[in-house]
């Protein structure tokens, strides 16, 4: 690979994405127009600069349509148990979707991490509704969360097992 590995990823967004104020209208973003004209709904306020990755991004070397390592981040999930989530975890790079687009979520505990944890990401309903998905609970794993046609940031949010400690993890 060339340059860094997150300009690679897929095209730099140069404006922001954001809905318009009334949130019913999506900006055209590098070319992309709003789902009604064929391109992915804009969900959240993207910040300028943030890499694109995904099927619906603008063509790009490199550009990735899976869960990818440099584009993911670091959760936490603390003591207490079931429903006891820690911070939402927000990946570094937004994922442009298409219509029943599947997003990877893989993820590990953290090497020095002595408890098991229970990971969800989030995805997209097929009527647009932020919706979290199980992916799975253990060391580690990975599952596919329905996304759509839809322009977001992937996010994760994680519980440990265990009442008395928690631990990181680090996913993609």
């Amino acid at each position: 690979m060339k340059k860094s590995h997150a300009l690679i990823l897929g095209a730099v967004l140069v404006g922001g994405l954001s809905l318009g104020s009334t949130g019913a209208q999506a900006s055209v973003i590098n070319g992309v127009p709003p789902a009604s004209q064929g391109g992915p709904v804009v969900k959240e306020d993207i910040a300028p600069g943030t890499p694109l990755i995904g099927p619906g991004a603008p063509a790009a070397e490199g550009a990735a349509t899976r869960g990818t390592p440099q584009c993911g981040n670091s959760a936490y999930a603390p003591p207490g148990g079931p429903g006891v989530y820690g911070p939402v975890s927000q990946a570094t790079c937004a994922l442009l979707g298409y219509e029943s687009y599947l997003a990877n979520y893989s993820w590990s505990m953290a090497a020095a991490t002595d408890t098991q944890a229970c990971v969800e990401g989030a995805g997209w309903s097929p009527a647009g509704a932020e919706t979290w998905y199980a992916i799975s609970c253990g060391s580690g794993g990975n599952a596919d969360v329905s996304w759509g046609n839809v322009a977001a940031y992937q996010k994760v949010k994680a519980y440990s097992i265990s009442v008395i400690s928690g631990g990181s993890l680090d996913w993609h």
